[in-house]
């Protein structure tokens, strides 16, 4: 059954930077972030993308998938400059908890796993059971469906935090499926020394 989002998730403290750019190929869609001194780009697989009203938040193949970019020092607590990136993206989840924790004026229980991609870089993995009777989806049925678990990745990227985040569906059964979605945008993530061509990178993922 086909879904129409009309929704609201709880996002992340902070959607601090749009991708300035997004190239597309049949079976996926590239979002390319040249912010200063951070250059790189995510892949998100999926035949049928949108966006929706919602900033930086995408609707691929009935999923939906909200992308983050956060600095680091709007969060770190430690001043030294040598920490392990695992430290930091604990410290990261810390500070997105207390955030959600206000919103709801209650302590969250999270499922909290740190994780590596094939290439060895680390990344957070964060699940709650969403607590929001708002949060649910419309359907062409009119029907609406509630939100059962709000699903985060997020790993280090220079000296932003880079993340997505999506839902899960109460009567649904791809949970599994969710998670290696964000599980594969962290594995797609690619750093350029320098500031990354569109032009170049549409040409080599279309084979042009």
């Amino acid at each position: 059954m086909k879904k129409l989002l009309t929704l609201t998730i709880i996002t992340l403290t902070a959607l601090a930077a749009n991708s300035q750019s997004i190239v597309g190929t049949p079976n996926s869609m590239y979002l390319v972030y040249n912010n200063p001194n951070s250059y790189f780009y995510l892949k998100i697989d999926g035949k049928e993308k949108s966006s929706t009203e919602i900033e930086n938040m995408y609707q691929v193949d009935n999923k939906i998938v909200q992308l983050l970019t956060v600095k680091k020092s709007d969060f770190m607590t430690t001043k030294s400059t040598i920490q392990k990136r695992d430290d930091i993206l604990m410290q990261y989840y810390r500070f997105e908890k207390e955030y959600l924790d206000t919103i709801f004026q209650k302590q969250i229980t999270f499922t909290v796993e740190m994780r590596k991609t094939s290439k060895g870089r680390d990344y957070i993995f964060w699940t709650y059971h969403s607590l929001l009777p708002q949060d649910t989806i419309a359907t062409d049925s009119t029907r609406t469906i509630p939100i059962d678990k709000q699903l985060y990745v997020a790993t280090e990227v220079g000296s932003t935090i880079v993340g997505a985040s999506t839902a899960f569906f109460k009567g649904e059964s791809n949970l599994e499926e969710l998670k290696q979605f964000l599980f594969n945008i962290m594995e797609s993530i690619t750093i350029s020394p320098k500031r990354i061509d569109v032009y170049d990178l549409n040409k080599r993922v279309n084979a042009l």
